[in-house]
């Protein structure tokens, strides 16, 4: 059966009212109007049509939007922020390992090379920890580093 293109806009606006009267669950409009988005497949030319035909409906879909689009900001900003202070912590717990390892090893060995330097300056938290436990047991920055 082939449906026409002024069919689509009719078919599109009878789903989204019967969605706006039987759904009361603004949660669940997300999940169907994707449906009947995909199952319509109007053309922007279509869906200003249905603008214009359906101002009622057409609002309604708008402030949807509008408070889904607020809402996605929120989350976004929500999980960004919780992003940013983890990636914190983990850089104060990394720059304090470096400290105190640097510390250590001054004091075991006296002062650092600039090679060692750079090395501690760029060292991952993984090795951090392996030069830590290697130096419990080291006689020299070589062995911390494990080249021997």
């Amino acid at each position: 059966m082939m449906i026409t293109s002024e069919q689509k806009i009719a078919i599109y606006a009878k789903a989204i009212e019967g969605l706006l009267t039987l759904e009361p669950n603004i949660d669940k409009h997300i999940k169907y109007i994707d449906f009947v988005d995909i199952y319509t497949g109007l053309s922007d030319a279509k869906r200003r049509q249905y603008e214009s035909r359906y101002p009622k409906e057409s609002t309604a879909m708008t402030e949807l939007a509008e408070r889904l689009r607020s809402e996605g900001i929120q989350q976004g900003m929500q999980k960004g922020r919780q992003e940013g202070r983890q990636e914190g912590r983990q850089e104060g717990r990394q720059e304090g390992e470096q400290t105190l390892l640097r510390k250590q090893l001054e004091r075991r060995f006296g002062a650092l090379d600039a090679d060692a330097d750079e090395r501690l300056q760029q060292a991952t938290t993984d090795e951090l920890e392996r030069w830590a436990e290697n130096l419990l047991d080291a006689q020299s920055l070589t062995e911390v580093f494990g080249e021997e």
